[in-house]
C-alpha cells in the first residue's frame, strides 16, 4: 500500500497466474520457421478500413500472413471489445463491442494476420487511442469497423511466407486463438 496526498492506494506485485478451464498443454509455444520480408510502411487513407488495407497489401505481396504495428495516424470510428473477468465459469472473457467516434490518435498497437477457421484473412490487432480528452482507449479492434482519419493510419507490416498464424479452438483456454502453422 502507498499513500499520496492522504489517499492510500492498493498497489499490485508481480504477476498474476491465470489458470484456464481446460487441460494445460504439454507446451504452449510454437514455433514455425517462414521467410519474412523488409518492413513495408502503408498507410491507410482516409476513410478505408484498416483490416482491409493490410489484408490488400497482403495479397498484393502473396503473403501467407503477417504481423503489423500502427505507428501515428487517426481514426474517425472503431469498435473494440476487451479482456476481463469471464462469464460461466472461464477465467478469462471479452466484453463489448463498444462502439467510439473519433478524432482518435494512434498510440500504439500490434497485430498477426493469418486465417481464420474457414480459410479466410483474418487478423488480430490490439491497439490504444488517446480521445480528444486525451484519455486512452482501446483493446481488441473489430475488422471492418476500425476507420481511418483525416491523417491516415500509419502501418509498418511485416509479411510471412511459409507460414502463418491460423485460428482454432485452443483446449486449454476453451477459446478459438492464433496457432502458428506451416503455409
Amino acid at each position: 500500500m502507498t499513500e499520496e496526498n492522504g489517499v492510500e492506494h492498493r498497489c499490485a506485485v508481480g504477476m498474476r497466474t491465470v489458470v484456464h478451464p481446460g487441460a494445460p498443454l504439454p507446451a504452449r509455444a510454437q514455433a514455425v520457421e517462414v521467410e519474412v520480408s523488409s518492413s513495408m510502411r502503408l498507410v491507410v487513407p482516409p476513410g478505408r478500413d484498416l483490416f482491409d488495407v493490410v489484408h490488400e497489401r497482403l495479397q498484393a505481396v502473396r503473403a501467407d500472413g503477417g504481423s503489423f504495428t500502427l505507428g501515428e495516424g487517426t481514426v474517425d470510428r472503431l469498435s473494440v471489445m476487451t479482456g476481463g473477468a469471464g462469464r460461466d465459469g472461464l477465467p478469462m472473457g471479452f466484453h463489448g463491442p463498444r462502439a467510439m467516434d473519433g478524432p482518435l490518435t494512434v498510440v500504439a498497437g500490434a497485430a498477426g494476420s493469418g486465417i481464420d477457421e474457414r480459410g479466410e484473412r483474418f487478423t488480430h490487432c490490439h491497439a490504444a487511442f488517446r480521445d480528444s480528452c486525451r484519455r486512452l482507449v482501446g483493446g481488441h479492434l473489430i475488422p471492418g469497423e476500425t476507420i481511418a482519419g483525416t491523417s491516415g493510419i500509419v502501418v509498418e507490416l511485416t509479411a510471412l511466407n511459409g507460414g502463418r498464424f491460423r485460428r482454432r479452438f485452443d483446449p486449454e483456454t476453451l477459446f478459438s486463438i492464433f496457432h502458428p502453422e506451416r503455409a
